[in-house]
């Protein structure tokens, strides 16, 4: 008598563990040993620019770079070049690869920093670029908001 209350916490216990781990499932393939990551490729798109009812390019959706972190003016048709304005061509110039941010561990601008997909969100006074790799946002205004200088940078 003075072991049956023992007997039936064990049991309990037992019914308890059963009842848990037919709750539990184990896959029967193992999961594959590599990830996606930097190594995700697609096809080029095919056909014309998708464009808004304004005429400008619809740059909405999910975003995937090919060809990993490079200067992305590399990747352009030979003859043609980036459309930078002068006052950012002159600062560029004065940049040196000690100023690189990713040597201090800070985060890099899109979409240099985005081997991995991105997405872009317009709307009529912002555009958006939600980076995975990172967790954060970059905000574009498009109302006349001057945009933050210096210090005031900062990823969100």
């Amino acid at each position: 008598m003075r072991h049956r209350p023992l007997r039936i916490a064990l049991v309990l216990a037992a019914a308890l563990a059963a009842s848990i781990s037919a709750q539990i499932s184990v896959p029967s393939t193992p999961p594959p040993q590599t990830r996606a990551g930097g190594s995700i490729t697609t096809k080029a798109p095919s056909g014309p620019t998708p464009r808004k009812s304004n005429g400008q390019p619809d740059l909405n959706g999910v975003w995937l770079r090919r060809a990993g972190i490079v200067n992305i003016e590399q990747l352009l048709p030979k003859g043609e070049t980036l459309p930078y304005r002068p006052e950012t061509l002159k600062r560029m110039s004065l940049l040196k690869s000690q100023d690189d941010p990713q040597l201090k561990c800070l985060p890099v601008a899109t979409p240099r920093a985005e081997p991995y997909p991105f997405r872009v969100v317009e709307t009529p006074t912002h555009t958006f670029i939600l980076m995975d790799a990172v967790q954060g946002y970059r905000p574009v205004f498009m109302y006349g908001r001057r945009h933050p200088t210096g210090d005031d940078l900062r990823l969100a």
